[in-house]
């Protein structure tokens, strides 16, 4: 089974609360979910976001990218 069948390895947007797989399509064209580089109290963080998120231009505080 892919990682992203597995329901126990899944993970929430940041931005809309929506479950996404864990795991980042290499693939662009595929990808379910997009791991954002931002910042939270000024420490780097990784920031899980759907690709709805990702295509409407959500980007999580302090993105670098």
């Amino acid at each position: 089974m892919a990682i992203s069948g597995n329901k126990t390895l899944r993970t929430k947007c940041a931005a809309c609360g929506k479950e996404i797989p864990s795991e980042v399509d290499p693939d662009p064209s595929g990808r379910q979910t997009w791991a954002l580089l931002g910042e939270d109290s000024g420490k780097a963080k990784v920031f899980p976001a759907c690709r709805d998120c990702y295509e409407k231009g959500w980007r999580p505080p302090g993105f670098k990218g």
